[in-house]
């Protein structure tokens, strides 16, 4: 089924309900994505390759969609967590980017 292909191929995210992560993807050198949340987000954590790196976003308002585009670190293996300041939050598997 399209549910289990999804799961095989990592093509998903895990959330609490208040953050929600439609798409995502690193491509020219950026890390991109589509976020909707409840409660005002605090932080962005992006992994790569095991190492983190958090990013304020304080100057986000309750009940917002937005499209954020980060720089990518050169990495082969790349993730993205979203937190808000309830510590609600919603993060990607590790995607291969082969970069």
């Amino acid at each position: 089924s399209g549910v289990l292909e999804a799961l095989r191929a990592g093509d998903f995210f895990v959330t609490t309900g208040e953050v929600l992560i439609h798409s995502w993807g690193v491509k020219d050198g950026k890390m991109a994505a589509d976020v909707e949340w409840t409660f005002p987000l605090a932080t962005a954590e992006i992994v790569v390759d095991g190492k983190r790196t958090t990013l304020a976003l304080a100057d986000t308002g309750e009940f917002g969609r937005k499209r954020f585009e980060w720089p990518a670190a050169d990495g082969r293996i790349h993730r993205l967590e979203v937190w808000d300041i309830a510590m609600n939050g919603a993060f990607t598997q590790p995607a291969w980017t082969g970069r």
